[in-house]
């Protein structure tokens, strides 16, 4: 709805002018959707090494009475310590230093997890492990925080490692059974990364899209703010969603204390024929061209213009 004082009996229109370098921020598309956010990504990260490390520690402590325990129990108690060091320090570093987790760091990450999972499944009984399938986990891990090249070779390294601990458990026997595993990490390694690059494609439109949104929602916040002329955004129940700051000056109201509140019938009481003109064309869905209204203001009759637009918007979801 656009209203104005009137002169010569019709309503004032300002244009917004040509833009001028600096008025306007500018944004850059971000490269990642928020789902792929890598500070996200990272949390869940720490997390999970915590847990997988914690849960072979009790698992080892719950065979402590077999031979060998007492060695499997100790590896497995300093590599919990290790990792837990080293998740703490990489949580440190990125959530309480804020600093980026750059393309190295995220290589630490899934080299480090790839060498604890090894180790992990080769002190709980190698290709026997029930700890083997964590490695696909290492490899989505390494598709969704590395680019496409780094991804498959995270996952040929998780192969080739499994392979390496397995033939060296089984004394150097090949068995058809643990080639299939081996080769079945290696596909599944490259189907994760071809997948985790496309989704990462996929995020950095998103995220371009997005930015351009944002850059278009505060260009039009710039010109409505500017404009001479009184704008006002109402709901189809009649509240006040949206006031520019010539509007609420015209009026002599404050736009924030206004916003969210039935607005129509303390405007056709303020000023008449203002609120009368938003009332037909919320409940009649028609526009109003030069209709006009009076109220008092600083003891001196003012008469407004009132123009009304309305934006049939059935098929959005209720907000």
């Amino acid at each position: 709805y656009r209203f104005g004082p009137v002169a010569a009996g019709r309503p004032v229109t300002a244009l917004p002018g040509p833009r001028r370098p600096g008025t306007l921020r500018s944004m850059e598309p971000s490269d990642r959707a928020p789902f792929l956010d890598p500070r996200e990504i990272l949390r869940w990260v720490y997390l999970g090494r915590l847990s997988l490390l914690t849960a072979s520690f009790v698992a080892a402590v719950i065979g402590a009475g077999s031979a060998g325990a007492d060695s499997v129990l100790r590896t497995a108690g300093a590599l919990l310590v290790v990792a837990a060091a080293f998740s703490l320090g990489s949580y440190w570093w990125t959530e309480r230093r804020g600093r980026p987790a750059s393309r190295a760091f995220r290589y630490a990450q899934v080299v480090v997890d790839v060498i604890a999972v090894t180790i992990v499944v080769h002190l709980t009984g190698g290709p026997q492990s029930e700890f083997s399938p964590v490695y696909i986990l290492v490899i989505a891990e390494a598709a969704l925080l590395l680019p496409l090249p780094g991804g498959v070779l995270a996952g040929i390294l998780a192969s080739v490692l499994f392979g390496i601990d397995a033939v060296w458990v089984q004394d150097g026997v090949l068995t058809p059974s643990l080639g299939l595993q081996v080769g079945l990490f290696t596909l599944v390694a490259v189907a994760i990364g071809v997948l985790g690059d496309r989704l990462r494609r996929t995020g950095i439109r998103l995220g371009a899209v997005q930015s351009e949104l944002e850059q278009l929602r505060l260009d039009t916040s710039v010109i409505l703010d500017t404009l001479a002329t009184g704008v006002m955004t109402l709901r189809d129940d009649g509240r006040l969603a949206y006031l520019n700051p010539a509007g609420a000056r015209l009026l002599g109201i404050d736009a924030e204390a206004w916003r969210g509140q039935v607005v129509v019938a303390r405007l056709e009481a303020m000023a008449p024929g203002l609120g009368e003109a938003l009332r037909r064309s919320i409940e009649e869905g028609e526009p109003v061209h030069r209709a006009k209204a009076e109220f008092e203001r600083d003891g001196q009759r003012v008469t407004i213009g009132v123009s009304t637009t309305v934006m049939d918007r059935r098929d959005d979801p209720p907000h």
